[in-house]
């Protein structure tokens, strides 16, 4: 029984509150800090992913108003001229 109360002592209490506070705050903030990490890891591939249609949509209509001035300035002689658009258009299709 005296270990018993011994352990109670207000001082041991107070201790060990402070000791077992530390290791919940501790613990808190490493999960935080992993979940974090974590949604960042996510998102990172589908930003890489918007960028990467923006920068083919891009791509696209610069290359679709370079056809069409050409169209308009000459005949339709060449048609190798709208293969580029084409594969692009295709690329955005299956993107």
């Amino acid at each position: 029984m005296s270990l018993f109360a011994r352990s109670l002592d207000p001082a041991t209490v107070s201790a060990q509150a402070a000791i077992l506070g530390s290791f919940a705050d501790a613990i808190a903030s490493t999960l935080s800090a992993w979940i974090t990490q974590r949604r960042h890891d996510r998102q990172d591939p589908r930003v890489k992913k918007v960028a990467h249609r923006e920068q083919l949509h891009s791509d696209f209509i610069s290359e679709r108003a370079r056809a069409t001035v050409d169209a308009m300035q000459h005949k339709f002689e060449d048609p190798s001229k709208l293969t580029p658009v084409y594969a692009l258009e295709k690329r955005v299709i299956a993107v």
